[in-house]
């Protein structure tokens, strides 16, 4: 421990000449450096708890993963009010749930950017496909991304982290659970959205994406994933907070969300379906072609997802 330890240990600059891409010229370099200098200054423990963790796990599993993501204490991370032992203990909660629950050509395929294509079975929606990855190394909403695609074009992604269920405002549980911290589409594809609504039978993609990723937390024995209320997004402490346009609580709100706590929201752990009862007579057979396809997006998903642990045979498809 105390090896790793020392080999994790890297100064301030070392770290920041690392992340930095100089953009702005000299004076701009300048200022960010002397922000990165007080943020590790006061973080610095947190980072070195992540940065002996990532160590671990290239030891053990030959991960290489972007030095950004140990730096990940010294911003606000995943959700607004997290501490800073708070938000390293994610980061350690995630990736070791990762390599220790996850086949390890899975996890090799996420480290190295690769994507796994879930497959699909659905006829009516034969241009679709999901697409799990590894988020971008400068994303503080979650370490894995979710994302929808229509005819090659991604629409719509979400981005969550493995965390323990304190972090994720659950109390008295010590499971791990999915939170989501960030959900938004892709500018520019109106038109594609609205082709695809009318082949989901006027479901929305934003719905769908979602009932997929509670097939995903089935698949990895995972309970009902947790979302992030819009008033504690990772952004909302900055001034552009303003320009956030997506109103999260109205996303977890229409997909059957409960509220928990001031911050967070949980889905149910499958995709809500309204009864029949519930819808006049003349949309019951649009309604019952929604839920099917509903249905049918989380069993693939769930069945795939639970092809990429240890114990299964089978893993979902890689692409480039």
């Amino acid at each position: 421990m105390f090896a790793a330890a020392a080999q994790a240990r890297v100064d301030w600059h070392v770290l920041f000449r690392s992340t930095d891409d100089g953009a702005g010229g000299r004076w701009a370099t300048y200022r960010r450096a002397v922000k990165f200098f007080w943020r590790f200054a006061l973080r610095k423990a947190g980072v070195q708890i992540c940065r002996v963790s990532l160590h671990r796990l290239k030891l053990e599993h030959g991960a290489h993963y972007p030095i950004e993501v140990s730096l990940r204490p010294l911003r606000p991370y995943l959700c607004d009010g997290l501490s800073v032992s708070d938000r390293a203990a994610c980061v350690v909660s995630h990736f070791s749930w990762l390599h220790a629950t996850l086949r390890s050509d899975t996890c090799r395929a996420l480290w190295q950017r690769q994507c796994l294509l879930f497959p699909l079975a659905s006829e009516t929606c034969t241009d679709v496909s999901l697409v799990l990855r590894q988020s971008a190394s400068q994303s503080r909403e979650g370490e894995l991304s979710f994302d929808l695609l229509f005819q090659g074009q991604r629409l719509v992604s979400t981005n969550f982290s493995i965390v323990g269920a304190r972090a994720a405002g659950i109390a008295g549980e010590e499971r791990s659970v999915a939170l989501i911290a960030g959900f938004q589409g892709v500018r520019g594809t109106e038109a594609l959205m609205r082709e695809l609504g009318t082949q989901l039978h006027r479901l929305r993609p934003s719905s769908l994406l979602l009932c997929a990723l509670q097939g995903v937390c089935a698949g990895w024995d995972l309970p009902a994933p947790v979302t992030v209320a819009q008033q504690s997004h990772v952004s909302a402490g900055y001034a552009r907070r303003r320009n956030i346009q997506l109103d999260y609580d109205r996303v977890w709100t229409e997909a059957g969300a409960a509220r928990l706590g001031s911050r967070h929201w949980q889905l149910p752990e499958t995709p809500g379906i309204r009864p029949d009862s519930e819808v006049a007579s003349k949309h019951r057979a649009q309604h019952r072609r929604r839920n099917a396809t509903k249905l049918a997006f989380f069993e693939a998903c769930r069945e795939a997802a639970s092809a990429m642990k240890r114990n299964s045979v089978a893993s979902a498809a890689t692409i480039g």
